[in-house]
């Protein structure tokens, strides 16, 4: 048995022709109402914490584009630590700051000579760095020893594979190029430097 936190129902679905018996938790009554009527899943409308689901219930657990967008991450994934079996996996995306963090400089110092609404019309995009997009933002180190003081043993983290969902041919081409060269930067330096735009992490729950 596997779930994702925060599904929309693509990837449970996925996963279930992959073989897996998936189940999903979503706050968005929407989404919930869409997996449930139009791909026939198993899907919690809730936070994770109020799904109560079994101690050791499930295999993997995954978090994309989750940890970034929830109030306390650790009691998140303290939570996801309680329902994974010993040895189970969970799979976790989130933006890299490394790379955010030039774009944050940039948006503050514009910030002090235009109004902020304003900057954000003109810089399209750029506010997924700030509140309220994102009320965490993670390094490759904070986000392992985040996972530590969980409780999870982190196996690896690396560049996220690039989502082509731009509608612009142009930020098509510039999220390529920042996806490749972030991989080969990545191979140069033998996996210390991840300078994507976001990171993907693979952590386990200890066998005890």
């Amino acid at each position: 048995v596997d779930t994702e936190v925060g599904s929309a129902g693509f990837f449970l679905d996925m996963a279930r022709h992959q073989g897996y018996q998936p189940q999903g938790v979503e706050l968005d009554k929407d989404a919930c109402h869409f997996a449930a009527n139009k791909l026939s899943l198993e899907v919690f409308h809730g936070a994770l914490l109020d799904a109560t689901f079994q101690e050791d219930f499930f295999n993997i657990v995954t978090l994309l584009n989750v940890l970034e967008h929830v109030g306390s991450p650790i009691d998140l994934l303290r939570e996801v630590v309680r329902v994974l079996k010993p040895g189970g996996v969970v799979a976790i995306i989130v933006p890299n700051l490394i790379f955010g963090l030039p774009i944050l400089r940039l948006r503050g110092l514009f910030a002090k000579v235009h109004d902020v609404k304003k900057l954000d019309k003109k810089l399209k995009g750029i506010s997924v760095f700030t509140v309220p997009e994102h009320l965490y933002l993670f390094t490759p180190a904070t986000l392992r020893k985040l996972l530590t003081k969980a409780g999870l043993e982190t196996m690896v983290v690396a560049n996220a594979p690039i989502i082509e969902n731009c509608n612009v041919p142009m930020k098509t081409v510039l999220k390529r190029l920042v996806y490749y060269g972030a991989r080969a930067v990545f191979a140069l330096s033998g996996g210390s430097l991840i300078m994507g735009y976001s990171m993907t992490c693979i952590a386990i729950k200890p066998r005890i």
